[in-house]
């Protein structure tokens, strides 16, 4: 048992924790009280390697070098509904984003596949190209096989690139 505690210590960091009170947000991940609340919720639980409320007991045990290595901290998807659940207003979608934050400020990249749906939404306005379905019955079908309009992106282009440019640019 102690050496697990060992491990533990040896990859806990109190500073890092402590430079979640340094962004703009309201974190407290020691109100937490590990009901799981906010991994029912969770939208992309199932994605997920750790869950919402696994990743807060890590930031809160001194763990954050290990989630910054992991992909976790980006697979939340932001919707909120772990914010909502929450008896405590921990917030973890929060935490994942001041975790990103730490992440790029300590010289991680954005994983590609951000990467890629950000350059789809500036090219089509979507985050990723119309898909085609394949049927029980074995044949593809698109969007107008299937009854439905076709997607149209913004209707104009020009301003909600510059529109997302600006916020990139402001960090919004």
């Amino acid at each position: 048992m102690w050496a697990d505690v060992t491990v533990l210590s040896e990859k806990a960091s109190v500073e890092l924790v402590r430079r979640l009170n340094y962004f703009p947000s309201n974190v407290n991940v020691f109100a937490c009280l590990q009901c799981g609340k906010c991994t029912s919720g969770c939208t992309v639980m199932v994605l997920m390697e750790n869950f919402p409320h696994k990743v807060v007991d890590m930031v809160r045990l001194g763990l954050v070098p290990e989630l910054l290595k992991s992909d976790v901290i980006w697979a939340c998807t932001q919707c909120q509904k772990c914010r909502d659940a929450c008896p405590q207003k921990v917030n973890p979608s929060e935490v994942f984003i001041v975790l990103r934050n730490i992440s790029i400020i300590g010289g991680g990249s954005v994983p590609d596949t951000y990467t890629s749906m950000l350059s789809k939404v500036l090219e089509y306005g979507f985050i990723q190209d119309a898909i085609e379905i394949v049927g029980s019955d074995s044949l593809t079908y698109d969007r107008l096989k299937l009854g439905l309009s076709q997607l149209n992106g913004p209707k104009d282009m020009d301003t909600f690139q510059a529109n997302c440019m600006d916020a990139f640019q402001r960090g919004a």
